[in-house]
Order: structure tokens, then sequence, then C-alpha cells
């Protein structure tokens, strides 16, 4: 029995997760909204037992094994230190805060709490084409590494309301919707994190027609930014979403021997010694009606790397529950084995990844070059966030003290907390 689900957000992406969950077996539970009429509405539509407009509620709910995190960034930090302080694991959107300062937070009470899973929905890491391309760097296939480079064509993240994304203070953009994904895949393939930056943000359209008169757009809607990573390796990256329809994305990297390229979902390559550029893997989507509903939501590529996200994450849970069994023990579903959800982003890559994007954000205040700086602990020269969790956890770091601590932190917000009950859809 795989542990249950509970989804902060009724955004078209918390309607995305809460599909994708329940196609790999999770039960989905509780939904939040910020408002009660958004978060019944939500239940009713997808068939959500119980509903609630109050944050403690949805992280206090007996049957909310997993809280999935979507909706307003600038929440992000605040719910999933709250659902990790009470012993929930943690699936969150990105990126990780509005500020480095909200990422650090999230990742030490990532690490203050070893056993609970929390993962970022980077989905880009589980595509078939990029675990390949990161192989045949590793083995050599472009010789000594020199330059990458990266671009997203896309048509406007605006909708036809004022809302979140329209506002850069509150986590809009394009560079924080798909820069963020384009940084974390760029650390991944190269195996690197940057250590400068040099950016500009721009927004050309400030106003629409569907808009009120007096609503002015402060998000970016064209970005173009530069990173230095270790031994001279350069990446430029420019995001465009003033493109008609359509999504296209390209991260090419190239190197002494030859270069690799992905479009979308398929990985090209091509040798120095070659005369043409050959087809290494190409992604077959099927017709799958999922992605017949969400398409012109989330680009397509972004939602296969999330379902097999999501199967990752069922793989660890149910790898436990076996081994239980096995071993003549009463299986618990909460318990996930962390090994094989080790290629997810984590929240020690949230902490880089939102580092990167505030150097790009004060780059482009200041014209020039800005240092990429993380919290000490967050550098690579501290232990690796899933080694610290597979130490502290070997460690059995549930002693008294962070019993106490968490117990403390539960009274605490009970006490504050109206009695929950559980709503009939139907109310």
């Amino acid at each position: 029995m795989l542990p249950s689900v509970g989804i902060f957000g009724t955004d078209s992406n918390a309607q995305i997760f809460i599909s994708l969950f329940k196609a790999a077996g999770f039960p989905v539970t509780a939904v939040w909204g910020n408002t009660l009429d958004s978060a019944k509405r939500t239940a009713n539509d997808l068939k959500i037992s119980f509903y609630t407009s109050k944050i403690q509620e949805l992280l206090l709910h007996n049957e909310v094994d997993i809280v999935c995190v979507s909706g307003s960034p600038h929440l992000y930090s605040e719910v999933c230190i709250k659902a990790l302080s009470i012993g929930k694991h943690v699936f969150s959107s990105v990126p990780a805060g509005l500020t480095c300062q909200h990422a650090y937070n999230m990742l030490e009470k990532a690490q203050y709490y070893p056993k609970l899973l929390s993962v970022l929905n980077h989905p880009l890491r589980f595509l078939n084409a990029f675990i390949e391309a990161k192989r045949l760097l590793k083995a050599g296939y472009c010789g000594d590494l020199m330059l990458c480079e990266s671009s997203i064509h896309t048509n406007s993240l605006l909708s036809h309301h004022y809302n979140w994304h329209c506002d850069s203070a509150m986590g809009g953009g394009v560079l924080q919707t798909y820069g963020s994904h384009i940084i974390d895949i760029l650390s991944f393939l190269l195996d690197r994190n940057a250590t400068e930056a040099h950016g500009i943000i721009e927004t050309f359209v400030k106003q629409t027609d569907k808009m009120s008169n007096f609503r002015y757009i402060s998000s970016d809607d064209f970005s173009s930014f530069q990173l230095k990573y270790p031994d001279g390796i350069r990446a430029n990256v420019t995001l465009n979403s003033h493109m008609p329809n359509g999504f296209v994305q390209e991260i090419m990297i190239i190197g002494t021997k030859g270069y690799l390229k992905i479009v979308n979902c398929d990985l090209f390559g091509q040798l120095k010694t070659n005369d043409s550029m050959q087809c290494l893997y190409t992604e077959e989507q099927g017709n799958n009606s999922l992605y017949n509903s969400f398409e012109d939501l989330v680009p397509g590529m972004y939602l296969l790397g999330l379902e097999q996200l999501i199967e990752g994450i069922k793989m660890a849970f149910e790898s436990t529950q076996v081994g239980s069994e096995l071993g003549g023990g009463a299986a618990d579903r909460r318990n996930a084995d962390h090994n094989l959800i080790s290629t997810a982003a984590n929240f020690e890559n949230g902490c880089y990844t939102r580092s990167v994007l505030d150097a790009i954000v004060s780059s482009n205040s200041k014209r020039s070059w800005v240092d990429v700086t993380t919290p000490a602990e967050c550098t690579l020269h501290a232990p690796s966030f899933w080694t610290m969790k597979a130490s502290a956890m070997a460690n059995d770091l549930s002693s008294s003290t962070g019993l106490e601590s968490r117990t403390h932190y539960v009274d605490n917000i009970k006490r504050s907390s109206p009695q929950i009950s559980k709503k009939n859809k139907n109310n």
C-alpha cells in the first residue's frame, strides 16, 4: 500500500500532480486552496474527500503522508519546513522559495529529518535522453568540455487573469519558471556548479487586453544569461516566451572531440571525425490521454519526466515494503528507500539553483558579472545531500531530542488549529 498524498494548491500544476500521482497508484486524500471555494471545486472535480483553505489542517491530516507543494512560490518554503517538522514527506515545485535564505532553510530542515523524502520537481533528470547524455559525457564522448548552449522558445506564460505568474516578486516569469530547470539540468549533466553569472531580464509585455487597465505585469518574458563553470566551461542560455505557439527546448554541449545536442526529448551527437550528426536516442511518448489533457499547460517532455519521477518515488516506497515483508516484519507505507531516488533533485540542488537565479537578477541590476554565492553549508566541500541523509539514518537521528522537538512543534500547531473534521465533498 502506497502512502497517501495531500496536494497544496489548486492551480494547473496541482491538477497535473493529482492526476499523475493517482495514475501511479498513490491515494490522493486531501487538497488545500487559498480559498475554501477553490479547494472545494478542485476536490469535487477530482474526487478528493477532504479539502481546506488552512495550511495547518492539510499538514495535520492523519491520512496525508506526502505533502505535494504547488501554487505560489512564496509559500513553498513555509509549507515544506512545516511538513518536514511534523514528519511528512515533501515533493515540492520549483524554485525552492523566493530567496536563497528560503532555500537554505528548506535544506537545513531536510537534513535534520533524514528519514523523510524531500524532492524537488526537476523532471528533466528522469528523461532517458538526459540520462544517456550524462553517461556519454562521463565516458568522454565529447572530450574536454568547453561550451554549453541552451534555448527555450515558447508562447506566453500569462493567463487571462492577473495572478502570481504576472508578478516577479511572487516568483513569476520565464527565468524562474524555465530558467531554474535549465540551471539544474546543466549542473546535472556537467557534474559541476556555476561560479559566476551574468544576465539580462526583460519585460516587453507589461499589459494585455484581457487584464484590467490598472494591472501592470512585472514578471519577465525574456531572459538571456551566461554562466561560468570550473575548468573553463562556459554556458549561454536564452529564454523567450514570445513565440505564437509550441515549445522547443534545445541544449547543446560542445567539447574538443564533438558535441551532444538534446532537442526536447531526442538526443543527437556528432564527433569531429564524422561527416554528419547522428540520432542517439528518440523518445516515443505514445498516445496518452493524460498528455493530451495537459500538454497545453505544460510541455509534453516535462509531463513525461514528471511521470518518470513519480514512478521513481513509487519504487522508493514499494522497495521498503517488500524488504519488510521478506524480513518478516510489518511493512510501513511511510518508509522510503532514498537510494532508489538519489538522482532526483534535492533541497541542496534547490539551494544552488536559487543562488544562481539570485545572481542573475543581481547581475541584471549591476550590469556586471556576479559571483554565485551559497551558504557555507551548501558548498561542494560539504558532504553531499544524500550522503548526509544516509549517514544520519545509520546513526538513527530519531533520538529523544529530535522526537521531543517534533512533538513540541506538532503540539504548538494543534493548539492554534481548530479540530480537524473530514469535509464531505457534497457539502
